[in-house]
Order: structure tokens, then sequence, then C-alpha cells
């Protein structure tokens, strides 16, 4: 069977856009946020449910943004994502964001694993290490 790459594809909508028509800027962390909770469900990782069941929770420590290209109302736009870094209780994620092959934008995000409860730092459970597959890479789904 073909492997796949994880893409996230989402349609701009009028309140995504300023004044100029495009997306606004600061939007792009909400997208890049449903990104991270897709990417978790496409490698099989039930996120919600370890937040639930008090076994892994994330925290944003660090956000990069670098834009390429305007991304403007009605056009479909994809977000791509891997792990470029592990730390032990740290890793990043690699987001890029394209319209077809036009790249729009890239961001970097550090999260720090942290207990759901108490918001302190632990380790990242190996199941999120095995799941999750590097920046570039092609994943088990497909």
């Amino acid at each position: 069977m073909a492997r796949r790459r994880f893409g996230y594809r989402y349609r701009v909508r009028f309140s995504d856009c300023d004044a100029q028509g495009v997306v606004y800027h600061p939007r792009y962390l909400y997208l890049i946020d449903d990104a991270f909770t897709e990417f978790f469900r496409w490698a099989g990782l039930d996120y919600i449910g370890m937040r639930r069941d008090g076994l892994f929770d994330v925290q944003v420590v660090r956000a990069v943004i670098d834009w390429k290209a305007p991304a403007r109302l009605d056009e479909v736009i994809t977000i791509t994502a891997g792990v470029p870094r592990w730390g032990r209780s740290s890793f990043d994620i690699l987001y890029r964001v394209s319209r077809g092959r036009t790249p729009l934008a890239e961001a970097v995000v550090t999260y720090v694993a942290v207990d759901p409860a108490t918001l302190e730092s632990r380790p990242v459970p190996e199941a999120v290490r095995a799941a999750l597959p590097p920046a570039g890479a092609r994943g088990r789904r497909g």
C-alpha cells in the first residue's frame, strides 16, 4: 500500500482575511493549532483522550513563522507537518503551508510535554515519539 504524507486541507474563509483581502497573519497560528490535532489523529494518536486520561498534554513555548506568499479568500491551502527535533520533554513540529506547489508559510513550533493536571514538564511518551514522522518523511497511513 502506498504511503502518503500528512496534509490538512483548509478553505480560506472571509473571517480569516484582513482588509487587504489576504489571510491575516495571526490566523496562521489558529490553522497550525488545528493541524496539530489533525496530525496526531492522522498518526493514530488520540490527543484529546490522552489529555482526558492524564497521560499527555503540551504547552507551546515558541512559535516562529516565515511568510512567503499571501493566501486569499476561498483558496484551498494545505498544511503539512513533521518532527525535525526531539528532546527529552520537548519537540518541534515543522509546519509548511502551501497552495498547490506554491509555498505560503513555514512555521516551527516548540512544544513541551506536560502533566495535564499540574502542567509540569514530563518526558514525551514513547508512543508519541514512535507515531509522529520526521519532517519530510512519509507516514504510515494510507
